[in-house]
């Protein structure tokens, strides 16, 4: 991979393979590999693992839950320095592939120190000892597609983000056999998270026209899919496009900086707010605000119209209200965390405003605009 400086010039950075289709887990036989260390909670999984790689495989069970921190990864770090491998695979949601890559760059760079790594220059050349697959079980995050890694640090309010190109995996598999069992709860909050990852990408305030239409793909697989994934749960077609709307979501992400719902939502996780629900609630909240500066208007309703969801800015809105409906997630903040103090509304208004993302809205927030969706989304 080129390690390119800086440059006004848009780029397209993607996993070195990616592979698709029900069954591609059976890839990982393919591995050159000696040793290869698999994270993942699944009973059944590490048992399908184990007899696709029989005695050059250690299954292990994730040291941390939830989104990682550096002290629950602890753990982890010890058991992959133990086993030595030229292979480490993360068969699981966001979190668990997030922290799986944190293991491994700690791995090949066991002096680093992460609180110091959150410019992508401070992450140096990976692959000495090992390489990276990522085998997503949710279709959400896009972490299988993304330079970014999330944790969380208990003396810092929201998350702090590392992000290189070298952190892109060098192998993907979408198989979506892995995802049927989701509950529909999971499979929502999911999807709805992957749809804001396109559309404030689409509409970011950073340009890139290569991504474009990946956006466009992924919210158009969104709104086919994810009824029918809901009404039929092992539908393989239904869960198969929302894997691959994920991704191309996830590549959209990775490549134009998302906007105000994602910037809250980051500091909403913090307060226990399960990072798909809190996009659930606020995207149709920063769309309608958005949507009152004209240009972004223009942007949304191109989105909705070539994605087959409507016509306008209101049409995907109303999307995510209708399938936040159709299961019961949560409509509002205060179903969540219950009513919250004036400190804590500081502090996500804070957090929200030095956040990235604030930045990468198609509309420049404030102080007084951050309030304005917290009143509205809060309820």
């Amino acid at each position: 991979m080129l390690r390119l400086p800086p440059l006004p010039l848009s780029r397209l950075v993607t996993p070195t393979d990616v592979v698709y289709g029900a069954g591609s887990l059976a890839v990982l036989k393919l591995l050159d590999a000696g040793r290869i260390v698999v994270f993942t909670r699944r009973g059944q999984t590490a048992d399908r693992v184990r007899a696709l790689l029989p005695g050059r495989v250690e299954v292990l069970s994730p040291s941390w839950t939830g989104e990682p921190t550096l002290e629950a990864l602890q753990g982890s770090i010890r058991d992959v320095e133990l086993a030595g491998p030229d292979w480490i695979v993360a068969i699981g949601g966001g979190s668990v592939i997030d922290g799986a890559r944190l293991v491994w760059l700690t791995y090949e760079c066991p002096h680093l120190d992460l609180l110091q790594t959150e410019k992508a220059i401070n992450v140096p050349r990976l692959r000495s000892r090992a390489r990276f697959c990522a085998v997503p079980t949710t279709a959400g995050s896009g972490a299988e597609a993304s330079p970014a890694v999330a944790f969380e640090q208990r003396s810092y309010h929201g998350k702090r983000i590392i992000s290189s190109p070298e952190l892109i995996p060098d192998l993907v598999l979408l198989d979506p056999r892995l995802t049927i069992q989701l509950p529909a709860s999971v499979t929502v909050s999911s999807a709805l998270d992957a749809f804001t990852h396109a559309v404030e990408g689409f509409t970011s305030a950073m340009q890139n026209p290569l991504v474009d239409g990946l956006a466009v793909d992924s919210a158009r697989g969104v709104a086919a899919s994810l009824a029918i994934a809901v009404d039929e749960p092992e539908n393989e077609a239904a869960r198969g496009e929302l894997l691959m709307a994920a991704f191309r979501a996830g590549t959209v992400q990775a490549h134009r900086i998302p906007g105000l719902s994602h910037a809250v939502a980051h500091q909403l996780g913090s307060l226990g707010v399960a990072h798909g629900t809190a996009n659930a609630i606020l995207l149709p909240h920063v769309i309608r605000m958005n949507a009152r500066h004209l240009p972004t208007n223009h942007r949304y309703s191109e989105l909705a119209s070539r994605a087959g969801i409507g016509a306008t800015a209101d049409d995907l809105a109303e999307f995510t209200e209708r399938m936040t409906h159709k299961i019961g997630l949560p409509t509002t903040v205060r179903q969540v965390v219950g009513d919250a103090s004036e400190g804590t509304i500081k502090l996500v208004i804070a957090g929200a405003l030095k956040d990235s993302c604030a930045r990468g809205n198609p509309v420049p927030v404030d102080e007084l605009s951050i309030t304005a969706l917290l009143e509205a989304a809060w309820g």
